[in-house]
């Protein structure tokens, strides 16, 4: 299923590719299963292996997994990349419809049933790609009865979790094919507006299999999500069970307090933030909140680089949530006190404000993640090699 996606990954992270019950070398599954039994399944590997927290991946079936791990123990998720998923229960017509095609495949076999699954699965494109849909053909005539029946009965009893994604704290990428008719790309919207940290990524030319019909398209977003949220050596010890973290100070410590300020110019006001933009260069020359929040992110900068081996170790923002409370002229003073409020690894969080002299403009809460400079850079570089050569 991930073969396109393996190598890449495995040169820059520990990559633990799970098979699931009935499925590759895990041999047929015989007993009826739940969601929750798949999340123990994933987490007695981790166990296994000694890792303590990982970001799980998974598309349709392997999403609504990871979500639920994300809820169930959250401290051994340290981030998610779901692919063509949903949070929500399936429909009684698809229950019916998925249900009505097990009995079919139990009286007459998955032969027959392969043109209907085919255009459930691949995009228009796709089903023009014979070498692609034959594999696909192959291993799906090959999955033993009693795991189609018990993977079926697990997905069409999943319960509707969207009341609780509120409650995951980390960061997401969720990307859909844009001919998805499995799971359409609806959920998947909806998906990344319930959760608080997610990114949404929509791909043309894609049905519901996203990591095999654009392998490239999908393994590029994985990396990029990966080196920005959760960037670490590529040296990593392959049998340690985890990847070890830059060698940071001591000193860098929950704790830690700044205040910076700056005179606003026209130059940081609404006007001049996209100069190009007419719409923008109507508004009033008030201090522009994406200029506000780059002004707090150089406070969290200044606060931090002293307990940073500079210019080796450097940090970039991964999260923001601040409010814009007033309106700052232009001459107005404006300071910024942000504090280190904890250090989980690489990961920095900051509780930030804002004031003018008259009002408190801005609070909230910052996030920054600690990397390599050199690495980093190497990493981008790859990553524009990987686009020009589409």
């Amino acid at each position: 299923m991930w073969e396109s996606q393996l190598e890449p990954l495995s040169e820059r992270y520990r990559v633990i590719n799970i098979d699931l019950r009935g499925h590759g070398s895990s041999g047929p599954c015989n007993a009826p299963f739940d969601l929750d039994d798949l999340v123990a399944d994933v987490l007695a590997v981790l166990d296994r292996l000694e890792i303590d927290r990982a970001v799980w991946a998974g598309l349709s079936i392997g999403g609504m997994i990871a979500l639920r791990a994300a809820l169930a123990a959250g401290q051994r998720v340290a981030g998610l990349i779901l692919f063509d998923t949903d949070a929500g229960s399936d429909t009684p017509y698809k229950t019916f419809k998925y249900r009505l095609l097990v009995v079919l495949a139990g009286l007459l076999g998955t032969a027959p049933l392969i043109p209907l699954v085919v255009g459930l699965f691949f995009c228009r494109e796709t089903r023009n790609n014979p070498a692609l849909v034959s594999t696909w053909h192959e291993r799906f005539n090959e999955a033993p009865l009693s795991t189609i029946r018990a993977g079926v009965a697990a997905l069409v009893r999943r319960d509707a979790i969207f009341d609780r994604l509120a409650a995951i704290n980390i960061p997401a990428l969720v990307m859909v094919g844009a001919q998805d008719r499995s799971l359409p790309p609806a959920c998947s919207r909806r998906l990344a507006v319930a959760l608080i940290k997610a990114d949404l990524q929509l791909n043309e030319k894609t049905g519901h299999l996203s990591n095999l019909e654009q392998p490239e398209v999908v393994t590029s977003a994985m990396l990029g999500y990966l080196d920005v949220n959760h960037q670490g050596p590529t040296t990593a010890d392959p049998g340690s069970g985890s990847t070890k973290e830059l060698d940071m100070k001591e000193s860098l410590k929950p704790g830690i307090r700044y205040q910076h300020t700056f005179v606003v110019s026209r130059n940081k006001t609404v006007p001049a933030l996209y100069p190009e933009a007419e719409e923008f260069v109507v508004m009033p020359e008030v201090f522009a909140t994406g200029f506000m929040v780059g002004f707090l992110e150089w406070a969290c900068i200044k606060a931090i680089n002293p307990h940073l081996d500079t210019p080796q170790e450097q940090s970039v923002g991964t999260h923001v949530n601040v409010s814009h409370e007033a309106a700052t002229p232009v001459g107005f003073e404006v300071t910024a006190t942000v504090e280190l409020t904890e250090v989980d690894g690489q990961r920095l969080v900051f509780a930030v404000e804002a004031h003018d002299g008259v009002d408190r403009i801005a609070r909230g809460v910052h996030e920054r993640f600690v990397i390599n400079k050199e690495k980093f850079d190497a990493r981008l570089e790859a990553k524009r090699s990987a686009a020009s050569g589409r």
